[in-house]
């Protein structure tokens, strides 16, 4: 029998057939059994684990007398252990789900089982390329793995799907579990973990360059369809695995986790290596400082933020690598600046810009560009603020570049406003949040609607102005990030303008509306694009 239909979060569960087959057989085995509001994420859960298959499901439903469905789903990552006598209630005709499998791997070529097991190293599917490069040697050649692979689809093991333009391979979440037990027991991992990781790591190399292009779109998509690769490598880098790649792989995709609103995930994975003893002492752990110590500066952390910058800076230093030297220069120059040290925080950016400059890395130069055009701001020479500014924005238009013109256009519109001019300012800010919106970020937008509360508030649309506030500080949260220090007086500015405005009340119901606002309603109602954007 193929997968049943699984739970579908726009309508109800139990229309799903996957939950409607555990119910109707959890009630055969206990009969007072029904879904209830504490149950039904589980049984979800649990149809979602099992891949909607009959068999699976009607095993699983066979534990409810003795065990509760939250404990079903809990025990899945062992699922074989857990289904594998059923009860006396399911029909003769079934075997255990362990010797359905069993039955399906002994069919299969000594070739096809090698293989078999080595696919199951991917999390999520994998390409043609991607197997040949993780699969291949000690027993299979690279060029046999195209009609292995061909096999093991004929035969239902694994399936295709094809998703712009490219063709995927994946294996059911049951399947693949028993594949990791075969991978295990034949000491396979060492082989296999490795050359995955390595292969994830490149395939990160080739896109990070390309964020800052007209591709950039397409290639943060691609990486995050191969996101749960990505995290199963660094998971292995983590455990028995080398720390030290595991660091290139989770720094060389930072502006990725920054990108979808993932950096206390970037932080949890980058803290957890640098602890290992592989992590070593390179250009790999420097570059992990300088992310820590920028994501901990975005969250607020800056004593941590300090503490990594500091320690990376000095690592290098001494390594040498002018990219790392670069970012870690950046990361100081904020930690500086927040602090009011703004001549040395002048003099990191000045480096980091000669440094990119150098080397000829012109996506450096418009970054440092475009942080000495933000000191200028703070310093309050607001002329040379535009020109760095206008200047990193001429090239980040004539590279294409969507993500960085956003940056430019929203710090521009940060400058319009303190040069009174609310008209430039909005215009940059909504410029900037389409661009977002684009490229589907969710890490800025808050501080692009924050930028456009303001700018409503100095008109006097109070009323707008605090849902745009309160709908920044849900999204901010939502991600994980505060405002930052530099943007802090014009928030607390516009946030009592607008109650003294308002009043108590209907501040509170305004702000409480924004903040309930989800991320697309949210940029409807700044762009002004919904019928009460007023």
């Amino acid at each position: 029998m193929p997968p049943l239909t699984l739970p579908d979060p726009s309508v109800s569960v139990e229309t799903a057939e996957a939950v409607r087959l555990f119910v109707e057989r959890a009630r055969a085995v206990r009969p007072d059994f029904r879904l209830t509001e504490a149950n039904t994420p589980a049984v979800a859960e649990i149809c979602r684990r099992l891949d909607g298959l009959p068999l699976a499901i009607e095993l699983a439903a066979a534990r409810v007398p003795i065990l509760a469905v939250g404990q079903i789903s809990q025990r899945l990552n062992d699922r074989f252990r857990l289904l594998a006598n059923g009860s006396l209630t399911v029909l003769p005709r079934h075997r255990t789900l362990q010797a359905l499998v069993d039955w399906s791997y002994d069919l299969l070529s000594e070739r096809e089982r090698i293989l078999f097991r080595r696919l199951a190293a991917f999390a999520d599917g994998w390409t043609l390329e991607a197997a040949e490069v993780v699969c291949s040697s000690h027993g299979i050649e690279r060029a046999e793995v195209f009609d292995l692979l061909d096999a093991l689809v004929a035969k239902s093991l694994v399936m295709v799907n094809q998703r712009l333009g490219e063709t995927r391979f994946a294996m059911l979440e049951t399947i693949r579990s028993y594949g990791l037990e075969k991978l295990h027991a034949a000491g396979e991992e060492q082989l296999v973990r490795p050359r995955h990781l390595t292969w994830i790591l490149e395939f990160a190399q080739r896109a990070e360059p390309m964020f800052n292009t007209s591709e950039q779109r397409e290639w943060l998509e691609r990486l995050d369809r191969e996101l749960a690769n990505v995290r199963t490598a660094l998971t292995w880098s983590v455990g028995p695995g080398e720390a030290e790649q595991g660091l290139r792989l989770a720094t060389t995709i930072w502006r990725f986790w920054e990108h979808y609103g993932r950096i206390g995930e970037a932080r949890e994975w980058v803290s957890a290596l640098l602890a290992q003893p592989t992590a070593g002492r390179g250009a790999a752990a420097a570059m992990g400082l300088a992310v820590a110590g920028y994501i901990a500066y975005l969250q607020g952390d800056f004593a941590a933020a300090q503490s990594f910058v500091d320690e990376g800076l000095g690592i290098a230093r001494d390594v040498g690598d002018p990219t790392t030297l670069f970012y870690t220069l950046m990361a100081q120059a904020y930690l500086l600046a927040t602090q009011g040290s703004l001549d040395r925080a002048e003099a990191c950016l000045g480096e980091a810009n000669a440094l990119a400059r150098e080397v000829g890395w012109e996506v450096g130069v418009r970054m440092s560009l475009h942080n000495l055009g933000e000191l200028a701001h703070a310093r309050g020479d607001y002329d040379r603020a535009a020109a760095k500014l206008e200047e990193a924005l001429a090239m980040s238009r004539a590279a294409d570049d969507a993500y960085t013109q956003s940056y430019h256009l929203t710090s521009l519109a940060h400058l319009a406003l303190a040069r009174a001019d609310v008209v430039r300012a909005t215009e940059c800010y909504k410029l900037a949040l389409t661009l977002w919106r684009d490229l589907q970020d969710m890490h800025n937008v808050p501080m692009v609607l924050e930028g456009l509360g303001w700018a409503a508030s100095v008109e006097g649309r109070a009323e707008r102005a605090t849902r745009l506030l309160g709908a920044a500080e849900g999204l901010r949260e939502a991600v994980g990030a505060t405002i930052l220090p530099h943007l802090r007086a014009g928030h607390d500015r516009a946030q009592a303008a607008t109650h003294t405005a308002l009043g108590a009340q209907s501040y509170a119901t305004a702000w409480a509306e924004g903040r309930a606002m989800a991320l697309d309603e949210a940029i409807a109602y700044a762009l002004e694009e919904s019928p009460s954007a007023s």
